[in-house]
């Protein structure tokens, strides 16, 4: 019988190498775009290479025929597929945006595009969007019968729409956070279909990433650094460093404690916004730029997805393998940069007081001072110690509650270093073959994940179901 993987290719029938040398091949051959031709060398130290033997979600389903492929319209934006439920994918073929029911295993129209140059699409909050390369767009409400209505987002002759995303804003409105490579940052009522805000920024912007309390506004794009914003004002509050190349993609957590970024320079760096003069950790791609990020609404799992091939599944989650909160709990907020710097909560307030995943209670200060810093473990207040003591401290308490796992080798050694390191990311790597549209974890507990497979013969839509502990299954069939 002959071997058949997920995709459904008999390696042995049909090919004269097997899957795994196939595999080598492609990944020593396959060209990284790159914007910037710098050596990458002054992150190598920060690379975290983490563990990959977690089977956090298990292949369940794809349906290999002409009307399941995702379509890839721009080679470097990458963001096709949404689930507004789990019995709703939505994601672009030819010239229409289609939506893929898993439970009927069926695809349908539901917005046709005409002559509209497609770049990226979004759904959610009961709204469909579609971006294109000249600055305007189309809106549907998912409803039965909703008309398509069109709009213009700018005239800008390089008004590329490169990212949207849809959340429910403050007000309660559904509101679209837009990128564009114009150069700006926009904020869309889809109630009135009215730009209500814009910012301005030096450079095109990729991706934009809205807050969990709506309040910041992370962007992202031709540059090595990315910003986080007010989403009201446009005033940059901090600079979120270590790239090396253009960033096309970022997200909050649903706790709003951790933000993720991924660039061409082939990593996902992860910070804690309440700290982020540096990152927690650069986790490395395996074939080239991180196109698209995704936090699983439960706070569990951070998805990263390369242009091909290759997405990664980090657990994040809080006291989980991840080690998370030994981070968070152990991460000095400050070595010896001067960058800006979210603290808090503000003088003379409790921390207690601010409920979490929101912003209110930060300030920025541009100067170190004595109330800047926050006691943590044995480090003094504005403590200075280099990076690489920092790495071993947090290695060493890590250890000494449980956290991680005690090296073999002396801890100040960098093996033992490296040891631990790929102790604090537990990931899972889902690996197949084809371009990458986009990804996307269902709302309801995210207990699915759909691919979108662009490739010519073998493309469609993936489906991979979270697997659970046999305690979770004996509880969920009790209950």
């Amino acid at each position: 019988m002959p071997r058949v993987d997920i995709q459904g290719i008999r390696w042995q029938h049909y090919f004269p190498v097997t899957r795994e040398e196939f595999r080598e091949s492609r990944i020593m051959n396959y060209g990284n775009f790159k914007n910037l031709q710098i050596p990458h060398d002054p992150m190598m130290h920060d690379i975290i290479r983490p563990r990959t033997d977690a089977e956090f979600y298990k292949f369940l389903y794809t349906k290999e025929r002409k009307k399941t492929r995702c379509w890839i319209y721009h080679p470097q934006l990458r963001n096709l597929v949404w689930a507004t439920s789990k019995n709703d994918v939505y994601y672009p073929h030819e010239q229409v945006i289609r939506n893929w029911c898993p439970l009927t295993r069926s695809s349908r129209r539901v917005m046709e595009l005409g002559a509209t140059r497609l770049s990226t699409i979004s759904a959610g909050s009961g709204c469909l969007m579609a971006g294109s390369c000249n600055g305007t767009y189309l809106f549907r409400r998912l409803a039965p019968n909703s008309p398509i209505v069109p709009g213009t987002i700018t005239e800008d002759e390089n008004g590329i729409t490169n990212y949207i995303q849809i959340e429910t804003g403050r007000s309660g409105e559904s509101q679209a956070f837009i990128s564009s490579n114009d150069k700006k940052a926009r904020i869309l009522n889809l109630n009135r279909l009215q730009i209500t805000h814009e910012h301005a920024f030096d450079w095109a912007v990729n991706c934009s990433s809205i807050s969990p309390d709506r309040r910041l506004l992370c962007v992202s794009g031709d540059a090595k650094d990315s910003l986080i914003v007010s989403a009201d004002s446009g005033d940059v509050l901090v600079q979120l460093t270590g790239h090396m190349d253009y960033t096309f993609a970022c997200a909050w957590s649903p706790c709003g404690r951790l933000l993720a970024t991924g660039n061409q320079d082939m990593t996902t760096r992860i910070y804690d916004v309440r700290f982020p003069s540096h990152a927690l950790a650069a986790l490395p791609a395996n074939l080239g730029a991180v196109r698209s990020l995704r936090f699983s609404d439960d706070n569990c799992f951070l998805a990263a997805a390369e242009p091909a091939d290759f997405v990664h599944v980090y657990d994040v989650r809080a006291g989980g393998v991840g080690g998370r909160e030994a981070l968070l709990a152990l991460t000095p907020p400050r070595a010896h940069d001067d960058s800006p710097l979210l603290v808090g909560p503000p003088k003379g307030e409790e921390s207690a007081d601010r409920r979490p995943g929101s912003s209110e209670g930060f300030e920025v200060e541009q100067e170190p001072g004595p109330d800047s810093f926050v006691q943590t473990s044995n480090f003094e207040s504005g403590s200075t110690k280099p990076a690489e003591t920092l790495r071993s401290f947090i290695i060493r308490e890590a250890e000494a509650v449980g956290l991680l796992k005690k090296s073999r080798h002396h801890p100040g050694t960098s093996d033992a270093a490296g040891s631990s390191d790929r102790n604090l990311f537990r990931s899972q790597v889902i690996d197949f073959f084809g371009e990458i549209g986009g990804f996307a974890f269902s709302p309801d507990g995210s207990e699915f994940l759909f691919v979108g497979n662009a490739d010519h013969k073998y493309g469609s839509i993936l489906e991979f179901e979270r697997t659970h502990s046999k305690l979770s299954k004996m509880l969920e069939d009790f209950l």
